[in-house]
């Protein structure tokens, strides 16, 4: 949702920290969550859960979220 790759984040965390330092700072100074950080988006194939395989019952959907919002969950 927020177009940050984790791919960039763990390559360029150099150049990242900063940056995202002073959004994180400024987050929870405000206590207001990043608008990205809220947004998810649906996978389109389920994940199998558990029995059997041909229950619509036994698949999950996925929601994929931000990497900036699960490193700002980490650093809480």
């Amino acid at each position: 949702p927020d177009d940050i790759s984790s791919f960039v984040l763990k390559n360029c965390y150099q150049q990242m920290a900063k940056p995202l330092a002073r959004m994180f700072n400024n987050s929870i100074r405000w206590v207001k969550f990043l608008r990205n950080g809220k947004m998810s988006t649906w996978s389109r194939h389920p994940i199998f859960k558990k029995d059997e395989k041909s229950e619509v019952e036994n698949y999950r959907p996925i929601s994929l979220l931000s990497c900036s919002s699960k490193v700002l969950e980490r650093c809480i």
